[in-house]
């Protein structure tokens, strides 16, 4: 995490505005081929189980098509909302991106 602090405080962005920026990831989704290594060849055992299903449905390859519009959505919780589902999210192993580890 530090080194995320790092990265967005050289451009200006501190702390809580990191934070904030986050959270936006309760709304949106993330492609597949920002996935697969999560998923294949094994899955990532930090993954919360219950989500592994739908990711592996969603993302059913380990290389995916680069022109094919596979995708999870971020926060399957409250999707398109902008709440602090995400944050309960990276809480419970849910969280997609490697910043949310």
């Amino acid at each position: 995490m530090s080194v995320v602090l790092e990265r967005f405080s050289s451009i200006g962005i501190d702390t809580p505005g990191l934070v904030a920026l986050l959270g936006a990831h309760s709304v949106g989704r993330t492609h597949c081929v920002k996935l697969v290594h999560h998923l294949y060849p094994e899955v990532d055992p930090e993954l919360n189980r219950d989500d592994v299903k739908h990711m592996l449905h969603k993302c059913p390859d380990a290389i995916p098509d680069p022109k094919a519009v596979q995708y999870v959505k971020n926060d399957r919780g409250t999707p398109m909302k902008l709440d602090n589902n995400y944050y309960l999210n990276i809480l419970d192993n849910k969280g997609l991106l490697i910043v949310d580890h």
